[in-house]
């Protein structure tokens, strides 16, 4: 079993373009958001409500909260790969979540998005968060950032709508090339 998690609102934007997908290859998914609005339309055994209070302000309650909701949900896994916007507030999560998931002893994937240049308060945080983030890359098998900022740049023409598809097909083509180049006994 592989499992794909989108941890935010980047996180759950890329994953809802690509969940059929995933379907169809027997790829389980897992929603974990803050914002439970953005996410009731989904299966509840495919999502997590957290607090921001659950890992803004508190790791350790983040952390036994992953522990106890995400472990069962994701304990056979061979591969998980982390959807993840910088500069959010859920991106504060991915170091502990990262850490949770070492015990499923899975390869564990990280692909995060850098802010756009006119989102100025993301841009300011998301390098505080990747420096963060830099100290947990150590239990991380593979690990893409995808400036969404130079990619624009290179498509002025494309509307958001079709730059976000792109990016979206770019991941899944990732958790693709990754889940089948693996080979398990």
């Amino acid at each position: 079993m592989n499992i794909v998690i989108g941890l935010g609102g980047a996180g759950k934007n890329t994953l809802d373009r690509i969940v059929m997908g995933l379907q169809v290859h027997d790829i389980k998914y897992l929603y974990v958001n803050t914002d439970s609005k953005s996410i009731e339309s989904v299966p509840e055994k495919n999502r997590i409500i957290l607090k921001e209070s659950d890992f803004s302000l508190i790791r350790n309650s983040f952390y036994h909260h992953i522990q106890s909701n995400l472990l069962e949900l994701v304990t056979g896994a061979r591969q998980c790969f982390i959807i993840c916007g910088l500069g959010g507030s859920c991106a504060n999560a991915i170091p502990a979540l990262i850490e949770a998931l070492i015990p499923i002893r899975a390869e564990l994937h990280l692909i995060v998005f850098s802010p756009f240049v006119f989102e100025h308060v993301r841009v300011h945080k998301s390098k505080v968060q990747f420096q963060k983030i830099s100290n947990s890359l150590i239990n991380i098998n593979s690990f893409k950032k995808i400036a969404l900022q130079d990619r624009l740049e290179n498509h002025p023409n494309e509307s958001l709508t079709q730059f976000l598809e792109r990016i979206a097909i770019e991941v899944e083509q990732y958790i693709y090339r990754n889940v089948r180049t693996k080979s398990y006994d």
